[in-house]
Formats: structure tokens, sequence, C-alpha cells
């Protein structure tokens, strides 16, 4: 998480290499919603990424409504 005065802004779900991140979304993200509840009011984004692939969404967002976040070829 990165926390601005305080406040948990942003989270971000690490997945190993190996699995997709699919998988952070389904094991982790669809969780936190109900667990932490003190997310909600304060959230922007969410971040889930396995290294290779990265994905952006909300918190209430459905997997199919994160974007990819996409990098500059160098």
């Amino acid at each position: 998480m990165i926390y601005l005065n305080g406040l948990p802004l942003i989270v971000i779900e690490c997945k190993n290499m190996t699995q997709p991140i699919r998988q952070a979304f389904d094991d982790n993200i669809s969780d936190y919603l109900s667990a932490l509840p003190s997310l909600r009011p304060f959230n922007l984004a969410i971040i889930i990424t396995n290294g290779t692939q990265n994905k952006i969404g909300s918190l209430t967002s459905n997997y199919e409504h994160y974007f990819t976040w996409k990098k500059t070829q160098e």
C-alpha cells in the first residue's frame, strides 16, 4: 500500500511471474472490499502485477474494467 498523510491511496498486489495476474484479482483484490472496509473512502487505484503484466483499476471495478498498464519502447 502507498499511504499519503496516513491515508491508503494506492494498493499494489504483486504475484509470482508464473501466476496470471487474474489470480491476483481473484485471490486478493476481490476480498479487500469486504475484509478492509477502511480502504473504500480513500482508495484511488489498485495495481496488480506479476512482473511482466500490469493492470490498474479501482477497488470496485470488475477485472474486465482494469486497464493494461503499458510500457513505452526503450
